[in-house]
Order: structure tokens, then C-alpha cells, then sequence
């Protein structure tokens, strides 16, 4: 029924994606203001079953678990074909998908099988009259899109990592409903030859919950250990600007804003950051903005919560002295 909101949850060979339960909380929040009921859809091998409880026991009122050997990996034909069946059956309103590798690939295919709309990498959303807009960054993140779907549905939308909460625990607990694909591999235009994993030790900044991020303000390479001194006190970890990452002070697994990670901690600290709209759109959600900035114009200061304005050279070190202090 097109009274549905659909969510794609991740399965990553056997392990449910935390951003799983970042859609999955978004499509309640829709569907409680659209008045919209919601499910999930996960699909799999023989593991789906056991993944789809961890969805359920949060409240989720109904897991559609689509089962299939040639689903145990991702694969464009095989996850689009999957979903295609599902979704013509049970004419959703919306689907989710999350602006992953996985999402990027599948949700525009779909969108394209239906001949329907798509919004990409939404940040945002709201519902006014019954009618969903979503918000998105537009050329190159200098501008703030504000879209809504024309035709029928089912819509599709890619939802940027860290960009909403999670869905929490508690709630009565749902139902999985296993169905089986029709599925011919051997029609795949493709097939998974394997999966390469990023080395150990790598740092994911979106799910810190204190990010101190430095900006070219901090000056070059060795100064950057104030950073990682102010985020050692804070118990956090650290983030960059681009030109920060561009010139090599820091890896690119730090970088926050458009290009970079999308971060929602409690805290984000900008040291030396100007505020240009491609950071802003990584970080504005962040709970408590701090901004550091020894120009008093820097459009920083009007997405902060706290601005000070002053040398970071001069402000970070006994700012460190009396975090410790503080912490005894």
C-alpha cells in the first residue's frame, strides 16, 4: 500500500550497518508525521533471519526479510531485481536507502525501473500539509535544495550517514516476514569477484562523540598536535577541513563537510575553520557547536553555539590546562 515507508537495511557479509538503524529511525519519524506506517526491508542468505531481530527487538513493527543465496553479497541485478519484486507487490510510498555504496547504486537503478523521482544525499526533511520535502546540497554544497517528489510513487531518497539519530531501543517488538526471491544468477550482468576491507586501526569520526576539527587557521602539519592535544582532553577524536586533508596534514578519514564525513556528535570544536557552506553542511547538526576563530566574520560563528574569538595558539593550551584541571 502506498501508505508505507520503506527502509533498506544493510547487510555487510553477516553484520547489520549502524547506519541500518540511522534510516530505520528516520522512517518512523516520517511515518509518525505523515501519518505513514513503516518496515524494513533486509535482504540476505540463511543469516537474514538472525540480522532481522536486531531491527525488531527495537520496535520496528514489521522486518520484510528477502532471502536468496545469490544475496549473501551485493550485486546490483540481484538486490534491484529483489527489491523491484517487493516493492511492486506492496506499492510503498517512499524507500530508504542509505547514501552508501550500496544505496548510490541500487536506489537510482530502482527509482529509474519505476520511472519515479529520487532525492540524493538528503541531510533533512520536513513535512508541511501532508507533503514530504527533503533537503539536499546542491552544486557543489554552496546551496541548500529543497525537493519534493513530482509523479506516483513509490519515491526513493539516499540518506547521508550521521545525518539523523538512531532509532532507539524499546517499543513493542515487531515481526520478521521471510519471502524468497525469484532470482537467475546466471542472468547477472555482473558477479562479485571480492571484497577488499580497509586496514586496521583506520578512525571513523561519525560516531565520536566529541570531534575538535582544525582548519587551514591552524597554520601547517606540526602545529596540528594542538588538535589532537584538545581532543585527548575532551576524549575525542579529530577533524579537518578539506584544505586541511588536500595538503597532507591529516588523512582523509578526518575530513568533515561535503566531500568528507558527515558528523553529529555532542560536541564539534572548530579551530581555526572559516566556515565555508561545503564543511557546514558535515557538521551543522552537531549538538554543541564550539567555533575558535581569530576573525570575528568568519561565517563559523553563525552556525556556533559558543564562538570565541581569539589566537587558537592562545586559546587551546590553557584551555587543555583547565579541561585537566576539571578532570582532576
Amino acid at each position: 500500500m502506498a501508505e508505507d515507508i520503506f527502509f533498506v537495511a544493510e547487510n555487510r557479509s553477516g553484520v547489520m550497518a549502524d547506519v541500518s538503524f540511522e534510516i530505520a529511525g528516520l522512517a518512523r519519524e516520517i511515518g509518525e508525521k505523515s501519518g505513514k506506517s513503516y518496515a524494513g526491508l533486509l535482504l540476505g542468505g540463511g543469516e537474514v533471519p538472525a540480522l532481522a531481530e536486531q531491527l525488531v527487538v527495537r520496535g520496528v513493527s514489521e522486518v520484510i526479510g528477502i532471502q536468496h543465496e545469490a544475496l549473501a553479497k551485493y550485486s546490483f541485478d540481484g538486490y534491484c531485481q529483489a527489491l523491484k519484486q517487493v516493492i511492486a507487490e506492496r506499492k510503498p510510498y517512499l524507500v530508504l536507502f542509505a547514501s552508501s555504496s550500496v544505496g548510490i547504486d541500487a536506489a537510482p537503478r530502482l527509482a529509474a525501473m519505476f520511472h519515479t523521482g529520487l532525492a540524493s544525499n538528503c541531510m533533512n526533511y520536513t513535512v508541511e500539509g501532508g507533503e514530504l520535502f527533503f533537503e539536499r546540497p546542491g552544486f557543489n554544497g554552496k546551496l541548500r535544495l529543497r525537493v519534493k517528489f513530482a509523479g506516483q510513487p513509490p519515491y526513493f531518497a539516499t540518506i547521508e550517514s550521521g545525518a539523523f539519530k538512531q532509532l532507539p531501543a524499546g517499543g513493542a517488538k515487531g515481526k520478521v516476514s521471510l519471502v524468497s526471491a525469484n532470482l537467475n544468477p546466471s542472468e547477472f550482468r555482473a558477479r562479485l569477484l571480492e571484497i577488499v576491507t580497509p586496514s586496521k586501526g583506520g578512525v571513523d569520526i561519525s560516531k565520536a562523540p566529541v570531534v575538535v576539527a582544525g582548519g587551514r587557521g591552524v597554520g601547517n602539519k606540526e602545529n596540528f598536535h594542538l588538535i589532537f592535544d584538545l581532543a585527548k582532553a575532551l576524549g575525542g577524536e579529530v577533524g579537518a577541513s578539506r584544505p586541511v586533508v588536500d595538503s597532507g596534514w591529516v588523512e582523509y578519514e578526518r575530513q568533515v563537510g561535503q566531500s568528507g564525513k558527515t558528523v553529529t556528535p555532542k560536541l564539534y570544536v572548530a579551530c581555526g575553520i572559516s566556515g565555508a557552506i561545503q564543511h557546514l553542511v558535515g557538521m551543522r547538526g552537531a549538538q554543541t557547536i564550539v567555533a575558535i576563530n581569530k576573525d570575528p566574520e568568519a561565517p563559523i560563528f553563525n552556525v556556533a553555539h559558543y564562538g570565541i574569538v581569539g589566537d587558537l595558539f592562545e586559546v587551546i593550551p590553557p584551555l587543555i590546562e583547565e579541561i585537566k584541571k576539571m578532570k582532576g
